[in-house]
């Protein structure tokens, strides 16, 4: 959307105007960035709770079906 606005507003300049520095895949080098800290983080998050976790566990409402 921002690159029609950048088209409507600046027909030749559009690149310019969004501060691509021109490179017609910055947006999408930016958020293949911002996918791979979200996975870095959440892995990391993972990580770190197993091995800090005290052994309480959650118990389930739901009772295991009798055999």
């Amino acid at each position: 959307m921002e690159s029609w606005v950048a088209m409507l507003v600046t027909p030749g300049l559009g690149d310019t105007w969004l501060g691509a520095q021109g490179d017609m895949w910055d947006a999408q080098k930016d958020m293949t960035a911002a996918l791979a800290g979200a996975l870095v983080c959440l892995g990391l998050t993972a990580i770190l709770h197993r091995v800090f976790e005290k052994g309480e566990r959650v118990k389930s409402p739901i009772e295991p079906a009798p055999r």
